[in-house]
Order: structure tokens, then C-alpha cells, then sequence
């Protein structure tokens, strides 16, 4: 035999070596329930990011419709002023009313 050989058949018996250490940690995990424990495991942190996942679902819902409400306040509130306004700009044209009796528009509201 000559050293390609010897170093092929060498190569050969460190993998085939590799391989049966494999099998063999494979067999002795299932053997001691590691393999079991590892699955429960795994659903256990696959049930904990699908609840995150609702969860995070539900407070995006939760803050779209308080900022959709925000919003609705806002475009009404903004509505009724214009309103106040337009009467009071017709109050003020009115020719049977004194200016002089039109209270004053309120200052610190919030």
C-alpha cells in the first residue's frame, strides 16, 4: 500500500468513527429523555411567543382604536368650534342685536 491509501482509509475510519459517535450520543440522549425534554421544551417556548405574539397583536388594536377615538374627538371638537364661530360671526351681523350684550369667547379651554 502506498501513503494515499494508508491516508484515504484513514480519513475513512475518522469519519466512520465521527458518524458512530453520533449514533451513539443519538441513542444515549433518547435513552435518558433528554431528547423528550428537549420537545416539551420547545413547545413550551413555542406556546410563550405565540401568546407575545397575541398579545403584542391586541395592544397595537388597542392603541389604533384609542387613536382613532383621539382623532374623532379632535375633528368634532375642531367641528363645534367652526360652528361657534359661524353663529357668532351671524349674531355679530344680526341687526336687531347689541354687541355690546354678546358675551366673550371663553379663553383657557382644554
Amino acid at each position: 500500500m502506498d501513503g494515499a491509501q494508508i491516508a484515504t482509509m484513514f480519513v475513512a475510519l475518522v469519519g466512520a468513527g465521527g458518524v458512530i459517535t453520533s449514533l451513539i450520543n443519538n441513542a444515549a440522549s433518547r435513552a435518558s429523555g433528554k431528547t423528550e425534554k428537549e420537545r416539551g421544551d420547545n413547545a413550551s417556548m413555542k406556546a410563550q411567543r405565540d401568546d407575545a405574539v397575541q398579545q403584542a397583536t391586541v395592544e397595537r388594536t388597542r392603541a389604533s382604536d384609542e387613536q382613532r377615538r383621539a382623532d374623532c374627538l379632535s375633528r368634532n371638537t375642531n367641528r363645534w368650534a367652526n360652528h361657534a364661530a359661524r353663529l357668532e360671526r351671524m349674531l355679530i351681523a344680526a341687526p336687531c342685536v347689541d354687541t355690546t350684550t354678546i358675551p366673550p369667547n371663553p379663553q383657557n379651554l382644554e
